[in-house]
């Protein structure tokens, strides 16, 4: 198998005028002549280029293409150019590929570009951040606050942090309470205070004109657990154990795997026991969310506790019950495998160079074809459930019919990678 890579994440697509220029990892100089304005690539060191072009472009934006062509696909950079001595400059690490560059005036508004929840969404979970994707980056220097993107309740604001992705594509709101049950949430994001790559406030409104606020108003599901309600399940190892007679291997019980219901994790848990049964309840009828917490497992037998030995994840998964049932099978099954991460997998991110995430070593040494499989991970791009940034990333192989909850069906893999 060829080696996969994912790189995370992507600048947007644009079109539009003026003059071209190129340039690679090699040190040389070039300029393009755009109407009266110069365009041009200077050395900056080893590691970096500076794009110059005269300030009284001032309303022209920069844009780069990795080919030319008759399909050629233009970006806009996210980077704000500086102003220097009359001159606009942006400063780019070099990197080992050609790269093409061209101003352009007739910058489009930038609107919102697709939302989740969407607008109208119903049985929304009351632990899910809001995200605005944007249809070209935001200004470099965007910081979102209170006044500009903010949820309300009744009337009154919810406790959230706001954040902006590395790349500027998209803003995220990290409530950090759960949302009301039942209830309607409205979410606001007001254009007129922030401002886009080019310099021009956000069409949030999507009525062709800068600025304007959105509106996005969607439903959360109930929290209100009914008492004889409940559902019932295993949850096993993803690996199978060897059988005490020699036999076939068998399912592996999972003891002390930590339940808990979405939203009310303090109040409505239980845990797995030695056979890796689990009864919760009582639960809302209906769909609700849930907490498998496997990092609760510990064997010290077998080297597994969270963090500093191999562990099982957490995970969250979406169940139903039948009201007045007590046993309703947890996802249709009864069953759910959680896979063991091995010592290692986890690795640390940097805020400032983008960090290449892979299997550890133990790992491709059983399954050679996983070797040069990797996800990159931007410099400042890993934010926590709360909206902070940094963490620890990894990823994992697990069986495709010993997952968490199954694949739907119709759908077969060969492997499955959890990040």
């Amino acid at each position: 198998m060829a080696p996969m890579k994912l790189y995370l994440p992507h600048l947007v697509i644009r079109t539009c005028l003026l003059g071209i220029l190129a340039f690679s990892n090699l040190a040389y100089v070039l300029q393009a002549q755009t109407a009266e304005h110069i365009l041009s690539v200077e050395n900056a060191g080893d590691s970096e280029i500076r794009i110059v072009w005269s300030d009284d472009a001032a309303g022209y934006y920069l844009e780069e293409s990795l080919t030319l062509g008759a399909f050629t696909d233009w970006q806009s950079l996210s980077q704000t150019a500086i102003e220097d001595a009359g001159e606009l400059v942006i400063r780019l690490e070099i990197r080992g590929e050609a790269r093409f560059f061209r101003l352009n005036i007739e910058a489009p508004l930038v609107t919102l570009d697709n939302l989740s929840p969407l607008n109208r969404e119903t049985g929304v979970a009351v632990t899910r951040e809001t995200i605005i994707h944007f249809s070209a980056p935001l200004s470099s220097d965007t910081t979102l606050d209170q006044d500009m993107f903010y949820a309300e309740f009744g009337g009154s604001k919810i406790l959230s942090r706001a954040e902006l992705s590395s790349d500027g594509m998209k803003a995220t709101l990290f409530y950090l309470e759960p949302l009301p049950g039942s209830a309607q949430v409205v979410v606001t994001f007001d254009g007129s205070a922030v401002k886009d790559h080019a310099g021009a406030f956000v069409d949030a409104d999507g009525d062709g004109n800068p600025g304007g606020q959105a509106a996005i108003a969607f439903n959360t599901l109930s929290l209100s657990p009914l008492p004889g309600t409940g559902v019932a399940g295993h949850v096993f190892a993803s690996e199978l154990a060897p059988a005490a007679d020699g036999g076939a291997p068998v399912d592996k019980p999972l003891a002390g795997v930590t339940i808990t219901l979405d939203g009310l994790e303090e109040t409505h848990r239980t845990v797995t026991d030695a056979t890796g049964s689990f009864t919760l309840s009582p639960v809302p009828p209906g769909r609700f969310f849930v907490h498998i917490d496997g990092r609760t497992v510990v064997d010290e037998a077998a080297g597994i506790r969270y963090p500093d030995q191999a562990y099982y994840p957490f995970v969250g998964k979406a169940w139903e019950a039948v009201a007045g049932v007590m046993d309703t099978p947890v996802g249709g099954t009864g069953t759910v495998y959680l896979p063991l991460i091995t010592v290692g997998t986890l690795q640390a991110t940097s805020m400032t160079e983008d960090t290449m995430i892979e299997f550890p070593p133990d790992v491709v040494a059983d399954n050679p074809a996983l070797a040069g499989v990797s996800i990159m991970v931007p410099a400042n791009s890993l934010l926590n459930d709360d909206g902070t940034r940094g963490g620890m990333v990894g990823i994992a192989p697990v069986a495709p019919d010993r997952l968490p909850g199954p694949l739907p069906q119709g759908l077969e893999l060969p492997l499955v990678i959890t990040v």
